[in-house]
């Protein structure tokens, strides 16, 4: 049994602590000492419904809209502790990099941390608990979140709690540049790859693990949220609900009536923190001819909610890697219309010529894109990296062109700034490792491999070699060194040389992008102002 809680008359609501307990041998508690209660599961998780839905609630007040394809934005309303951002070294234990990778640049996001740091400082207070919640806080006590439990317990290992540190905004780092002290280094906890379903010891696709932290810690939240919802709320729930959307139109922002698209909901469409930060979505429009002497065309639309985008480098069918040659080109390749020829009508079983396109239906307020190298080559047997040079500005610029028309759009919606970056070193999926790239409030870059962590300032030529090379970052003096001309064209070329060419001498490309709106709300302008 884990340590307990002191005793508390229950709050209104909240599941009863049952099981008092003496830590008298005697059965008899010594006097003047506050007995103590047993906690479960149900007592912690709701303690973390409640901040959960205190969260949401002044997110969808303050920063959400419905009519806008950017829905949610940034509220400033959750204040993040300048100390809860300090980087930290990660050390690499059996090919960990993956996750590495994607947890360093999570905690350099403050909307992240903010959330994670309210609720555990409602936790740390439910336990009456100053520092690091590991020791009470039991794997039994989380049955419904463990991955947010482990979250939780690795933002605590990262930078114990401090109930009287409030100061917010970037955290003090040294003046000096190049190789950052950031103390002993932290080992991941085990659990972390049980929970995600990761074999360990096996490198995996930093872009799948980024995708499932984000998802699950989402999916935790929303069976929260649905676990202790009263029952009115789950009424009104069910009122508003609608089955499959047949019969209903929609007016686009140009005026013209159009068909809704059905919505794939996985979750019962619960909204959480997690998705109103990060969640977008997608909406496939298709249409066929169901008979070529009738004028009308059959539309089969759909929207589909993400995560990550991913963004496609080249054509899988044509194999033509210089269609794309910058980001935006992948977004407009994204958008681009296809042509279905074996689709089966399925009324008459009969193959019909549809036609497809993808458009955004919403932008996230945190847009992470996955920029698709690792594609499968059937001449070669096997997975290819598409080693295509994408340069990574400092900011990203949504077109309409590419956006659905329900709802409105603007210019300012579609700005974005580069956040992190998380790249994959390597000339081949089979062997490689990540390593990640974060931007600091101000345009400073901080360098993460593994149980290292780099300083590299904000001058231009630092960005340039950073995020628009694919120059190997040399550990030893802080600085990015040109690829060996011998290997900058073909793996070929070290293993005729009967040496196969080193982690630092091979390209570190971009793989996972991080971008966060730029986006203001007028009342956060003027708040700014005051």
């Amino acid at each position: 049994m884990g340590r307990r809680r002191k005793g508390k008359g229950n709050q209104s609501g909240e599941p009863s602590l049952k099981g008092e307990a003496s830590d008298d041998p005697s059965g008899k508690a010594a006097e003047g000492i506050v007995p103590m209660r047993t906690v479960s599961s149900a007592d912690v998780e709701y303690v973390i419904f409640r901040k959960i839905d205190e969260i949401r609630t002044e997110q969808m007040r303050s920063g959400f809209s419905e009519s806008r394809t950017l829905g949610s934005v940034c509220p400033s309303w959750l204040p993040c502790p300048g100390y809860r951002c300090q980087p930290k070294g990660l050390v690499n234990t059996r090919n960990t990099c993956y996750l590495l990778t994607c947890l360093q640049t999570l905690f350099c996001l403050p909307p992240f941390v903010s959330i994670l740091h309210h609720i555990s400082v409602a936790v740390h207070s439910f336990f009456a608990e100053v520092g690091c919640l590991r020791d009470v806080w039991l794997e039994s006590q989380a049955e419904t979140v463990p991955l947010l439990r482990l979250l939780l317990l690795h933002l605590d290992e990262r930078t114990p709690y401090k109930p009287t540190e409030v100061r917010t905004g970037e955290p003090i780092l040294p003046n000096d540049f190049g190789y950052l002290p950031t103390g002993k280094p932290l080992s991941l906890d085990p659990k972390f790859f049980t929970v995600l379903n990761f074999e360990v010891g096996c490198e995996q696709d930093a872009a799948d693990c980024m995708s499932r932290l984000i998802t699950q810690v989402h999916e935790e939240m929303a069976t929260l949220l649905r676990k202790f919802k009263q029952p009115k709320d789950e009424a009104s729930t069910e009122d508003n609900g609608d089955d499959d959307n047949d019969g209903w139109t929609t007016v686009t922002s140009e005026g013209k009536k159009i068909k809704e698209a059905r919505h794939a909901q996985v979750d019962n469409g619960e909204v959480t923190p997690i998705s109103l930060f990060f969640g977008g979505t997608l909406v496939s429009r298709s249409s066929y001819q169901k008979n070529s002497r009738l004028p009308n065309k059959l539309a089969i639309d759909m929207k589909e909610r993400f995560f990550v985008l991913p963004i496609e480098l080249q054509d899988p069918q044509a194999w033509i890697i210089e269609f794309v040659g910058c980001l935006e080109d992948g977004f407009q390749f994204l958008s681009r219309g296809e042509v279905l020829s074996d689709f089966k009508d399925p009324v008459t079983g009969l193959c019909v010529i549809m036609n497809r396109r993808v458009f955004i239906d919403r932008l996230p307020p945190i847009l992470l894109v996955q920029l698709k190298r690792f594609l499968y080559d059937s001449n070669k047997g096997g997975i290819q990296k598409v080693l295509k040079h994408i340069p990574i500005h400092r900011r990203l610029q949504i077109v309409d062109s590419i956006v659905s028309k329900e709802r409105t759009f603007s210019k300012a919606q579609g700005a974005y700034k580069l956040k992190a970056v998380v790249f994959h070193i390597g000339y081949n999926a089979e062997r490689g490792h990540y390593t990640a790239a974060t931007v600091t409030q101000t345009n400073e870059v901080l360098y993460y491999d593994d149980l290292n962590v780099f300083r590299l300032g904000q001058e231009e030529d630092v960005w340039m070699d950073m995020f628009a090379s694919h120059r190997p970052f040399d550990t030893h003096s802080a600085r990015c060194r040109p690829l060996p001309r011998a290997q900058s064209t073909s793996v070929a070329a070290g293993a005729a040389l009967n040496r196969p060419p080193s982690i630092g001498e091979q390209p570190r490309t971009p793989y996972l992008l991080v971008y966060v709106s730029c986006f203001q709300q007028q009342s956060q302008r003027q708040q700014q102002r005051q």
